[in-house]
């Protein structure tokens, strides 16, 4: 008559092992990121006005033109829209790694 008892201890354990995991997933460093960069993203959006900057934006063939317009516009914001873009940049960093490893197979870590 142990079999029930076993089946209910059993059902038990692998509803916490199917939580343990769902959490795993959700507070992995890839969600974690795109977390971040959303947060960031939304951020810099409520600070500036993006359609002005993309309106002002010279083209990107005059590379030196774009290259000098962008570090400006960085230059002249405000503190908290430098940190966003800096925690934007890294974030978006990370993922690409994170990318980078899914369809590369050769940069996934080997498992010691």
């Amino acid at each position: 008559m142990t079999a029930p008892t076993d089946s209910l201890v059993k059902k038990r354990i692998m509803r916490r092992i199917q939580i343990i995991h769902a959490f795993q997933s959700l507070v992995s460093g890839e969600a974690l990121a795109t977390a971040l960069f959303a947060v960031s993203f939304v951020g810099i959006a409520h600070e500036v006005a993006l359609a002005h900057v993309f309106a002002n934006m010279p083209n990107i063939s005059h590379l030196y033109a774009f290259d000098q317009f962008w570090l400006l516009a960085f230059e002249h914001t405000r503190r908290i829209v430098q940190a966003l873009t800096i925690m934007a940049v890294g974030s978006a960093l990370v993922l690409a790694r994170a990318m980078a490893r899914l369809v590369m197979p050769e940069l996934r870590p080997t498992g010691a």
